[in-house]
């Protein structure tokens, strides 16, 4: 898994690329602004412009993370990506092996338990 973390400092324009020091395709990205209580992330399995909360009773919202590049990714114009001079710290991964990193989505079917495979054994789930 190829993974970064850094700070950059909001312009308020839509579309603001970030650029990682790595120069990848991100298949997850985390951000949190220093006066943001909350973080907010964005995974390969996104569709559209669309992001997530980490909280349970917020759904996936637009102008957050807006997309990924090939370097790294972009962000719209909401406080908790891109407010005109915060600083923002993210965290950054990509796939690199079958077994760092799974993202993906399912339906679900009312099943009890349900199994949802992966294609490795996970050590943290994320399901939103």
């Amino acid at each position: 898994m190829q993974c970064e973390v850094g700070t950059y400092t909001g312009d308020g324009l839509d579309g603001r690329t970030v650029t990682l020091a790595g120069a990848f395709a991100p298949d997850l990205v985390i951000v949190r602004g220093r006066a943001v209580v909350e973080a907010v992330w964005r995974s390969s399995a996104h569709v559209g412009d669309k992001a997530a909360y980490f909280s349970t009773n917020g759904s996936d919202s637009a102008d957050f993370i807006q997309s990924f590049t090939a370097t790294g990714f972009t962000v719209g114009t909401d406080g908790h990506t891109n407010l005109n001079g915060r600083v923002y710290d993210y965290q950054a991964f990509r796939i690199t092996g079958p077994t760092d990193l799974a993202v993906g989505v399912y339906a679900g079917d009312g099943t009890n338990p349900r199994t949802i495979a992966v294609g490795l054994t996970p050590v943290i789930v994320w399901v939103k």
